[in-house]
């Protein structure tokens, strides 16, 4: 598909989402998110276990915030003084969450626009200013 298709099916499909949302798809790419998120490997510094409320995440073994999806799909991270929204979008093309903003760390192919933000990156980005906010 060239660049052109490609342009215009993202397009019809991102006006779709925001006239009548995928929830059921959103919730799901969100729960595929959760399971990436529990496949970070602990050398990094991050720690999850399935707690009754969502998945508990430590960093570095200190403070922990509880990740969890809510019933239209969008992903709460909990943590002192209150709950924090992720921001992220679905695209029903890839069927995949994606940050807002453009991916600045990867170069795109020749031919081919910049990406949006990896969903996992904005997501860790998220649960790390949730531990800031909370001390």
């Amino acid at each position: 598909m060239n660049y052109d298709n490609r342009e215009a099916l993202q397009l019809v499909a991102d006006f779709a989402e925001r006239h009548d949302p995928d929830t059921a798809g959103r919730r799901e790419a969100a729960k595929a998110l959760l399971e990436a998120l529990r496949a970070v490997p602990k050398a990094v510094g991050i720690e999850c276990v399935e707690g009754v409320q969502g998945l508990v995440v430590s960093v570095d073994g200190r403070s922990r915030v509880v990740v969890c999806v809510d019933n239209g799909g969008e992903i709460v991270i909990d943590a002192l003084p209150g709950k924090y929204p992720v921001r992220l979008q679905y695209n029903r093309v890839t069927k995949q969450l994606e940050g807002d903003e453009l991916d600045t760390y990867l170069l795109p192919e020749p031919g081919k626009s910049r990406s949006k933000r990896a969903a996992l990156a904005v997501l860790v980005e998220a649960i790390l200013g949730a531990k800031e906010r909370a001390g």
